[in-house]
């Protein structure tokens, strides 16, 4: 798949990233939710022995499954995770959130923080606010819905925005691929 091909090699310093952030430990239970083809869930695997990831296309989840890893793969919304509450020890998601309407967003984090344990992280990577030329571009060519919603994204101030209207607490953040993806692991504010 050309997308693979171009965005894993350009990526895989920020996926490592977001796998160190996540802490995540051998018998974890480890969501990617907006997994694509795949890339960070098999980097997950490499780190706990039980890896779910889920994307809404098809073709992606068909891509992911030739990776041969021991991700359990499926096709599913990510605003109607079909898991239990509090089934999971972390949940990541990245570079899904800037591409979806406001209303969508919500769900979604509303879903991970359903899906997550109690004490559970929750690790998002998204673009930072701050942005060179070329995502701009980049991000214009896959569409003009696309392109409203990231723009939306930015003027709502992106993640920083996202993790406060969603009650999330931030408990670490790290700047990947030249400042320009932004990745916090939080958890759900303790009631």
């Amino acid at each position: 798949m050309f997308y693979d091909k171009i965005f894993d090699s350009l990526l895989k310093k920020a996926r490592m990233k977001i796998c160190e952030i996540t802490e995540a430990g051998k018998q974890e239970r480890i969501l990617d939710v907006c997994c694509g083809t795949g890339a960070q869930a098999s980097l997950f695997s490499e780190k706990s022995d039980f890896v779910y990831a889920i994307d809404l296309d098809q073709r992606m989840i068909e891509f992911a499954l030739r990776r041969k890893t021991k991700v359990n793969f499926g096709v599913a919304y990510a605003e109607r995770l079909p898991f239990p509450s509090g089934f999971f020890d972390a949940v990541s998601i990245s570079l899904a959130l800037h591409e979806k309407e406001e209303k969508l967003i919500k769900s979604v984090v509303s879903e991970i923080k359903r899906v997550v344990k109690k004490k559970g992280k929750i690790v998002i990577a998204d673009y930072n606010t701050s942005l060179p030329f070329l995502v701009w571009t980049i991000e214009r060519l896959a569409g003009e819905r696309h392109f409203n919603c990231f723009k939306n994204y930015l003027l709502k101030g992106g993640l920083e925005a996202i993790i406060k209207e969603s009650d999330l607490e931030v408990e670490a953040e790290t700047l990947a691929f030249a400042k320009i993806i932004k990745i916090i692991k939080a958890k759900k504010h303790e009631n």
